[in-house]
């Protein structure tokens, strides 16, 4: 994700493209603004303790790396891959398309015209494919909690349902997500006919799961119906 963001802005986007186009899909903040957040000398003095071979293709760091250099180091210093108001507002800067010029000719890299399409399909096509290779490395068991995590921990736009559920089917070989597999503990509370309520995320939709317990001999047996979230 961050490294096709890089690719993009040397092969002919700019910054503010790439962040708008992610923001328009429905991202809370582009990739460079949240660069700019966290601050390009974090990434940068990681580097530095990395070998040539580690670092990769130097077209994924290069124009951060020279920002860095000059003293732009994102919202603290006031400058990265924008300028920053008082108020941490960012406004696209000039001297920053120059740098991603000046880098792209430095890299032989040929800039062309690129669309709002291709900038959303190349960064969550990364996600995807990342994705993929945790599924695959048995880091994750099924395709859904990769994107309950990206909705809940990553601020993926909800309504888009995760990142894999917005790339090619998955292979016959992957296992079928469970729908929904209700823990024997949801909702339990202590006392006699307690109600609960969770929120679950499942491929695209948020629901409110309704769970009324009747505790007999201390067991837990859930009614449970499902409701959009917005009507709770």
């Amino acid at each position: 994700y961050g490294q096709q963001s890089q690719l993009l802005l040397l092969e002919g986007a700019t910054p503010e493209q790439v962040d708008g186009a992610m923001e328009n899909w429905g991202r809370a903040m582009g990739p460079l603004r949240v660069f700019d957040l966290a601050g390009l000398d974090v990434g940068y003095k990681a580097r530095q303790a990395l070998s040539d071979e580690e670092k990769g293709e130097p077209a994924t760091y290069r124009v951060p790396d020279l920002l860095v250099e000059a003293g732009r180091l994102g919202q603290k210093s006031g400058a990265g891959f924008y300028t920053y108001d008082e108020n941490r507002r960012p406004t696209p800067d000039p001297v920053v398309h120059e740098v991603i010029k000046n880098a792209a000719a430095e890299l032989n890299i040929e800039r062309r015209a690129i669309s709002d399409e291709e900038i959303v399909n190349r960064l969550i096509g990364a996600l995807v494919d990342e994705g993929r290779k945790i599924l695959e490395e048995g880091i994750a068991q099924r395709s859904s909690d990769i994107d309950v995590v990206y909705v809940y921990g990553y601020g993926f736009p909800a309504w888009r349902g995760g990142p894999t559920i917005n790339g090619p089917p998955a292979s016959p070989s992957e296992p079928t997500p469970d729908l929904f597999t209700p823990s024997l503990s949801l909702g339990r509370r202590p006392g006699t006919g307690s109600r609960t309520r969770c929120a679950i995320f499942f491929h695209g939709a948020t629901f409110c799961l309704r769970a009324s317990s009747a505790m007999d001999s201390g067991m837990f047996s859930p009614v449970i119906t499902a409701c959009p979230i917005s009507t709770v």
